[in-house]
């Protein structure tokens, strides 16, 4: 009995550790398929892509009653994956742009697993491929940590611009050498980090509190690749008409005076030889 109860659970353990890895958080949000500009602008082709909320406040890490928010789209390339981050602090608070940290400005940061590792503890921050850590900041300035961010620093692209207390963030991260396709899954966390004036006080995250996301991937939410649009037969096939042939007119030409004459002489040659004939 004992043997088959080992067994049992033996093949149960086998079963659980050839369970493919998925996310401990509940976020999921479909990129859509498309290429983008970035300059920290809202263009229209983002107006395609989901849209989700920035909602979870951190009450652990770092403990605030912050009252800001966001919202995030995600697009997907062959080349790159783009994230649109808008964030809004309600009025309540200015926007601090020259901390001179990476991460104690206002400023919204992806933690990222290119390859869809949701297993991953302080693997963000480690050296892991394809894992790590982007922002940029309201200056320009890039940023961020961990495996992924040494291979991209110099490729990844990013933009801030600032309105008033709201700011947009647009970022694109290179594959790699990845082969990425409709279905391919990605792991990532979307953090706002907050600032009031005297430093970061506050913590905003898409997919799980508190935030750890920066640092396991554990944490992390879904991004799938959604497929490109289906493209119809219309579009993919011009409709080509050629024109009909245009109609050969061929028109008498007026007469002129010198015809004319020419039909009178011969008009008067006729009559001659008929008169002629008749007087034999």
């Amino acid at each position: 009995m004992r043997k088959i109860l080992a067994c049992v659970i033996l093949v149960i353990l086998c079963v659980i550790t050839s369970l493919p890895s998925v996310a401990a958080s509940n976020a999921k949000i479909n990129a859509a398929y498309g290429t983008v500009v970035i300059d920290g602008k809202v263009d229209d082709a983002w107006l395609a892509a989901e849209q989700q909320e920035i909602l979870l406040v951190d009450k652990e890490v770092i403990p605030s009653e912050t009252k800001t928010t966001g919202k995030f789209r995600t697009m997907w390339d062959e080349n790159y994956l783009y994230v649109l981050i808008e964030v809004d602090k309600h009025g309540v608070e200015v926007i601090t742009t020259t901390a001179g940290s990476e991460n104690t400005d206002d400023c919204a940061e992806l933690g990222l697993t290119m390859n869809g590792d949701f297993t991953g503890s302080s693997n963000i921050s480690g050296d892991v491929p394809y894992a790590g850590c982007v922002r940029v900041l309201a200056d320009g300035t890039k940023g961020g940590f961990g495996n992924l961010y040494n291979a991209v620093a110099d490729s990844f692209l990013g933009a801030m611009i600032v309105n008033g207390t709201t700011y947009t963030a647009e970022y694109a991260v290179p594959w790699q050498d990845l082969k990425v396709a409709a279905g391919h899954v990605a792991s990532m966390e979307v953090q706002i980090n907050d600032n009031s004036g005297g430093g970061r006080d506050g913590l905003v995250t898409w997919a799980s509190t508190p935030c750890h996301g920066w640092r396991d991937s554990l944490e992390h939410g879904t991004v799938v690749l959604a497929a490109a649009p289906a493209v119809t037969e219309a579009e993919t096939e011009a409709a080509v008409t050629e024109p009909a042939p245009a109609e050969e007119v061929v028109s008498a030409a007026p007469a002129t005076a010198d015809t004319a004459a020419l039909t009178a002489a011969v008009l008067i040659l006729s009559l001659a030889v008929v008169a002629k004939k008749k007087t034999k």
